[in-house]
């Protein structure tokens, strides 16, 4: 998880200022989320203990904020042993520490039952500062992560709650 964030943000494209939210779907990926910006799609492969982890990667910025859509597949034998609660928290304090961050605030929350965890952590990428906005989810076996990275509190309360609030899996 170290170097998801910076080549991430290192693919995303500079959209100018903020725009009404449009719908941006994956029907791959099984999601959907209303974004101010457009969204970028890449792939990297994250070498984890476990063995390599495919990871998909959405995102675009804008002036205010960059906003993404992560999510990889863990193997369910990897499961079988994992509490949801250990595997969402560790991921969180990685993201956090891989920004040299400082977390500021977390609880657990749900998904249409799934468990999850939402936070909010200072840090930097490239040496930018940023307030980190994210949650992650683990539904079946499926990670999904929503983050905004906002740029010296330039994306309004009601814009990130905008983003992260509108994400849902697809009914299949």
């Amino acid at each position: 998880m170290r170097k998801i964030l910076p080549v991430l943000l290192a693919l995303v494209v500079v959209v100018g200022c903020a725009s009404e939210p449009k719908e941006f779907k994956s029907e791959a990926g099984n999601f959907s989320v209303m974004t101010p910006v457009t969204m970028e799609e890449s792939t990297q492969t994250q070498p984890t203990a476990a063995g390599p982890l495919q990871m998909h990667l959405f995102g675009g910025e804008n002036r205010s904020a960059a906003y993404m859509v992560m999510y990889f597949d863990i193997e369910k034998n990897l499961l079988q042993n994992a509490r949801a609660e250990d595997m969402l928290n560790g991921g969180r304090d990685g993201e956090i520490r891989s920004m040299g961050g400082t977390l500021k605030s977390s609880k657990a929350t749900t998904l249409d039952g799934a468990p999850g965890v939402e936070y909010v952590f200072t840090g930097k990428v490239k040496d930018v500062p940023y307030e980190g906005s994210a949650r992650v989810f683990l539904i079946g076996n499926r990670i999904y992560h929503m983050l905004v990275l906002n740029k010296e509190s330039k994306a309004t309360a009601e814009q990130v709650d905008n983003f992260l609030n509108s994400f849902k899996v697809l009914k299949k």
